[in-house]
């Protein structure tokens, strides 16, 4: 499997973008966290996106392994001036003028451009360095330095949004590159998706299923509202039609199928029609925080929801199948289960006059 550099800046540097826009520009935690979750991937894309150009690609690397950049930035834990008028030259090297991608920034967190525009400067040497430090450590030559960039498009596309990505000249990746790519290359994140059919791609779920419940054996037992039970199962084919929809069905039901949102404390996984499956690795970055609570002892809840449209004992197994969804992802990613509560809501089918944002689970701290 390629090495998932989001991933990995964010371990590494992550922390340290986050401190210095809620300490040193007064944004609110939940606009940093959400702030530097777009901006890593989209630096990266800046990179990337010449991979096909060897010339600029030389550039690149004589860049990285050039006097400029240094392996120690990669654990850098402040931001000061001179990281700052380091990354602004650098910003001006990799994009030319970068003020578009400050204010879609802006525009995408609530943040200042101002902040957006620091927060690029600041980010871009941290994410050279790091790139520095793999390819010291694995003793990269150029091609394989570029193949490493190149395996990176299919997890940007999971991350950033088509705005980000026609800026960057990446529009094509967010078309041509579908999930259950993926699925079989990160069977641990993707596991519960086993449970939900492809049109299509039938062919590919014995596969999957067999790797899904291999796993689910080994990482968690799942629970329901009241008492253990097995792990996520098939959703009804019956569940939300739009056939039988209360509400009548529009272009935009789906719009927000599969996102994760993190605010305030609580991460909401919106889901699909029907659906099950969703942006695990988007939930595990924008949710860092909530997640890293519950690994040192705090209790999250999960509920789960539905729109009203179909049969209402079925959607509410689906606002159910919904919740354990998201709790295996969590316990996937090292949370106890003693400390995950999925918990019934008194409704669980929504009301807020909007389907997308009825079918979601929201995942908050118990206190």
């Amino acid at each position: 499997m390629s090495l998932d550099l989001t991933n990995l800046l964010q371990e590494k540097v992550g922390q340290t973008l986050t401190r210095y826009l809620t300490d040193q520009l007064s944004e609110s935690p939940s606009v940093a966290s959400r702030a530097v979750s777009l901006a890593l991937p989209a630096l990266l894309g800046g990179l990337l996106k010449n991979t096909g150009d060897s010339n600029k690609m030389t550039d690149l690397f004589n860049l990285v392994t050039g006097p400029r950049i240094d392996s120690n930035l990669a654990s850098t834990t402040t931001v000061d001036s001179s990281l700052l008028d380091l990354g602004r030259g650098l910003l001006s090297n990799v994009f030319g003028d970068s003020n578009w991608l400050s204010n879609l920034l802006a525009n995408k967190t609530g943040m200042s451009s101002n902040s957006a525009g620091n927060l690029l400067a600041a980010g871009l040497p941290l994410l050279l360095g790091t790139l520095r430090k793999q390819v010291q450590d694995q003793n990269l030559t150029q091609p394989q330095f570029v193949s490493l960039l190149s395996d990176q498009k299919s997890f940007l596309a999971k991350l950033l949004d088509g705005d980000f990505l026609n800026g960057l000249g990446l529009g094509a990746i967010g078309a041509t590159l579908g999930k259950a790519a993926d699925s079989l290359g990160d069977a641990a994140e993707d596991v519960v998706k086993a449970a939900v059919p492809s049109n299509g791609m039938s062919w590919l779920w014995p596969i999957i299923a067999a790797i899904g419940t291999a796993l689910v054996v080994s990482m968690c037992t799942g629970k329901n509202y009241n008492a253990p039970v097995p792990t996520p199962a098939p959703v009804p084919a019956a569940s939300e039609p739009a056939a039988a929809a209360s509400k009548p069905a529009s272009a935009s039901v789906d719009a927000d199928a599969g996102s994760v949102k993190y605010e305030n404390g609580v991460m909401s996984v919106y889901f699909g029609t029907g659906k099950t499956d969703f942006d695990t690795a988007t939930a595990k970055t924008l949710a860092a925080e909530l997640i890293q609570k519950a690994k040192d002892g705090a209790k999250l809840g999960i509920s789960g929801y539905n729109d009203p449209r179909g049969d209402a004992a079925l959607n509410a197994e689906l606002s159910k199948n919904r919740a354990k969804a998201v709790e295996a992802f969590l316990l996937a990613e090292g949370i106890a289960e003693g400390n995950l509560e999925l918990i019934k809501p008194a409704e669980t089918d929504g009301n807020t006059g909007s389907l997308a944002e009825d079918r979601r689970v929201d995942v908050y701290e118990l206190k």
